[in-house]
């Protein structure tokens, strides 16, 4: 019976002959005696007025067409169907995937923010991405401009899975400038969809594809956003489903981060300037850590042996095999915080929160100012959270 009432329900959605919540109600029958009753209401509800074995049957050509296009349907209440968007009771019956539908049940944070953003809220931006992928959670964005293509291409740069939520079908790239990301979360990732083929990108879709990435996810994370901001659907549908959200403390007063704030003074969200005040959320799936673990970042995990400050300006690189030795040269910078940080990752590849540690310093702006500086300047690189020394021969 169930494949039976997944066909009619894919041709109801394809067709768009019903809504969510009666394909839900369809979906959720239980006994055969109650299938025959629940579609004779449908019938006459939206006055189908078709034999519903032809339905059926329809249905499941409907199916085959779209897994000829490499797409997954997932029904409510399939095993295949995401937990967590099971347990926010939201009534979005059948999912559009293109890529790993494993990935689904796999921790993931939606980060959201505006499609216009300033340079300090991308480059915070990354910082956070950065340390919630080294705790093992899959990045969950909307594929859009600005924050979410940040968020999606720090997954890509690092080849660590993301997943799109669309407001389109999963066929379209929208918009057609972050084509790349669709491409590579088809690959290494996942596109997911609420909408069938042929549906094209409109302004009243958005919420609804918001409402899925949160509850898709375990906490939404606001980058940056201003008061009208879009994001902060995501954020609304997070808090109905009881989920955490997080705000990104920014230096300064700029109405690009209005939004977020508006939420921390009503209590709806928590104030981030520390990545540890992303404790509560744990730790996420042990593959994405192992990842980390291999570049050297278990510091990120807060079992890091302390590194003591070098004195010394010159360390030898790791020796490689026929490998020509290299030295880092003298430090170039005569900032006291720059220099400190430079003697400290002279001998180790460490995560920003225990470098601040090390410096005796929470002021994450002040860092973090300088780690773009340096960063900028070509003499450390970051990988995954953590920082090292970019050597020169």
């Amino acid at each position: 019976m169930e494949e039976r009432l997944q066909a009619a329900a894919t041709w109801l959605w394809h067709n768009k002959r019903a809504g969510a919540s009666t394909i839900d109600v369809l979906l959720n029958v239980k006994r055969e005696e109650d299938c025959a009753c629940i579609w004779r209401e449908i019938d006459e509800k939206f006055a189908i007025q078709i034999p519903f074995e032809t339905i059926v049957s329809e249905g499941l050509q409907i199916y085959e067409s779209y897994l000829s296009k490499g797409i997954r349907l997932i029904f409510a209440h399939s095993e295949a169907y995401p937990t967590r968007l099971l347990a926010a009771r939201s009534a979005i019956p059948i999912l559009s995937v293109q890529g790993d539908v494993s990935l689904l049940q796999r921790r993931q944070i939606a980060i959201v923010g505006s499609r216009k953003t300033t340079e300090m809220g991308m480059n915070q931006g990354t910082l956070v991405v950065d340390a919630l992928m080294s705790r093992g959670f899959i990045v969950t964005s909307g594929g859009a401009l600005g924050i979410d293509a940040m968020a999606h291409r720090e997954a890509m740069k690092l080849g660590q899975p993301t997943i799109v939520v669309t407001a389109t079908d999963v066929t379209q790239c929208y918009p057609r400038e972050n084509e790349d990301i669709f491409t590579y979360a088809r690959t290494n990732g996942a596109v997911v969809s609420q909408f069938p083929i042929r549906t094209s990108p409109r302004r009243e879709l958005f919420p609804s594809r918001n409402t899925l990435m949160a509850g898709l996810s375990d906490a939404t994370c606001i980058i940056q956003c201003r008061e009208n901001s879009g994001a902060l659907y995501t954020a609304k549908a997070s808090t109905s489903m009881q989920r955490p959200v997080f705000v990104i403390a920014m230096p300064g007063f700029s109405h690009a981060n209005e939004g977020g704030l508006a939420l921390v003074k009503m209590h709806k969200a928590k104030l981030v300037s520390s990545v540890h005040d992303f404790d509560d959320l744990g730790l996420g799936d042990q593959e994405t850590k192992g990842v980390v673990a291999q570049l050297g970042l278990e510091s990120l995990y807060g079992s890091s042996n302390q590194v003591e400050i070098q004195k010394t300006k010159v360390v030898k690189a790791p020796s490689k095999k026929n490998a020509t030795q290299q030295t880092i040269v003298a430090c170039p910078y005569e900032d006291a915080m720059k220099q400190a940080i430079y003697r400290i990752l002279s001998s180790s590849c460490i995560g920003r929160e225990d470098l601040a540690r090390q410096l005796g310093s929470f002021d994450l702006c002040e860092l973090n100012e300088a780690l773009f500086e340096m960063e900028c300047d070509g003499v450390i690189v970051n990988l995954a959270g953590g920082y090292r020394l970019e050597t020169q021969v």
